[in-house]
């Protein structure tokens, strides 16, 4: 499909987009009908009538997409794109949804993405063998799935995020030279000037925030340049910076809904006797890389691993994927998601570290990221965010403003108000 035919405005739809929007499934989600116990509460159903984190899937244009729809009124669209070896699926639990992998990182972008009313679709990479997203060989086919889709579901006005991992990420800084987009947000990776393209928007180019791993010094490097580069052209972007974390007892299970405390620390006790972590849980080698045969290891000191489901291997293990956030060298990091929507929402007028650490304060249900609620919370409006923050007493003015809040949910903006 010629890709100007999806930009011009005047042009009559294309028989490949009216297929995509009859493709567009309506009602069963990916794991097959609601449980009863989910009709109990309207805020534990989406809009489908399915419990929450219950995705739907369908097929369109030769992949799988992934999408989940919160009750209305809808704040906007997160467009997720995974990184390579990695699908779509990722971003479910595997509880809801069968063919689901459910990593915790991925899975707390949706509970957070839901929690602050977005509807959120996934869309798997055409490249079977990498699974890495590339913008000559899905460009067209995510622009026309994502239009077909947002029409679908009556989401075209709603402010459109693009959020990527790695390679992901890569795809999502180029996509709004193709279709128009609200924001950015790119976790763990720079692109090369020259293959992007951003002056072509300049000052149009949307608000973007970075997560930067300065333990990759080449990709924390071009993170830092692409700041420089979209600060230049009078684009909001920012960055938020992720150091390595100690494998303290319970990290895997604060982070994962697989893993017990027990488990847990026994899994801790068992990379120290591998020499995977030293006494203060400091990661001494990158999981991802080194020769150490650590996950065979481990599978025999820990065979309880086995009946969490958890298969050890790269790209598709609870325990990988922390002991890779652990070491923050490269990987998907879930901390900052909301505090990243809500710097879009205020379109980059406020800094987003300091964003970063009221939302971890105030907002999170539980200091556990597994304890990650996708229930709608009533978010605060920012400036008054400010100002409770300020006064010393967040819970209690966060308690007294809800029905405020409640009633600015009610009537959500297209493009949100800029923080004074």
């Amino acid at each position: 499909m010629p890709l100007r035919s999806l930009h011009s405005g005047n042009a009559a739809p294309t028989l490949s987009l009216l297929l995509l929007l009859l493709a567009v499934p309506r009602g069963a989600g990916a794991a097959g009908g609601v449980a009863a116990a989910a009709l109990e509460s309207p805020l534990a159903v989406n809009a489908a009538g399915a419990q929450l984190l219950t995705p739907i899937k369908y097929m369109a244009m030769g992949r799988a997409v992934f999408y989940e729809v919160p009750q209305p009124p809808v704040r906007g669209v997160v467009a997720f794109f995974h990184g390579c070896a990695h699908d779509a699926s990722d971003l479910w639990p595997r509880e809801r949804c069968a063919e689901c992998d459910g990593l915790p990182e991925e899975v707390a972008h949706t509970k957070q993405a839901l929690a602050r009313g977005y509807a959120i679709i996934a869309i798997d990479a055409a490249d079977a063998t990498t699974r890495c997203f590339g913008v000559h060989t899905d460009r067209d086919a995510v622009v026309a799935i994502l239009r077909a889709w947002l029409a679908q579901q009556g989401l075209q006005s709603k402010p459109l995020y693009a959020v990527g991992v790695s390679a992901g990420a890569a795809f999502a800084l180029k996509l709004p030279m193709e279709t128009p987009v609200h924001g950015v947000v790119s976790e763990v990776l720079g692109v090369l000037g020259e293959g992007w393209y951003s002056e072509n928007l300049g000052a149009a180019y949307p608000p973007t925030a970075y997560i930067s791993m300065p333990r990759d010094a080449k990709t924390a490097e071009r993170i830092a340049a692409n700041l420089e580069e979209l600060r230049g052209m009078g684009v909001p972007a920012d960055a938020i910076l992720v150091h390595p974390d100690r494998l303290t007892d319970d990290y895997l299970s604060n982070r994962s809904e697989l893993i017990s405390p027990e488990l847990s620390a026994k899994v801790v006790a068992a990379l120290l006797q591998i020499g995977l972590i030293d006494g203060a849980g400091t990661l001494l080698a990158d999981p991802r890389y080194t020769k150490l045969t650590w996950r065979a290891q481990l599978a025999a000191l820990v065979p309880e691993l086995t009946s969490t489901g958890d298969s050890l291997r790269a790209d598709a293990s609870h325990v990988s994927e922390l002991l890779n956030r652990a070491y923050a060298s490269h990987e998907i990091v879930s901390d900052h998601f909301t505090a990243c929507l809500a710097w879009l929402e205020a379109r980059g007028s406020v800094p987003l570290a300091g964003l970063s650490a009221q939302f971890a304060a105030v907002q999170l249900p539980g200091p556990r990221l597994r304890d990650l609620c996708p229930h709608r919370l009533h978010m605060l409006p920012m400036r008054r965010r400010q100002a409770a923050t300020a006064g010393g007493q967040p819970a209690t003015a966060v308690a007294a403003l809800s029905a405020l809040d409640t009633a600015l949910w009610a009537v959500p903006a297209v493009l949100p108000v800029a923080v004074q």
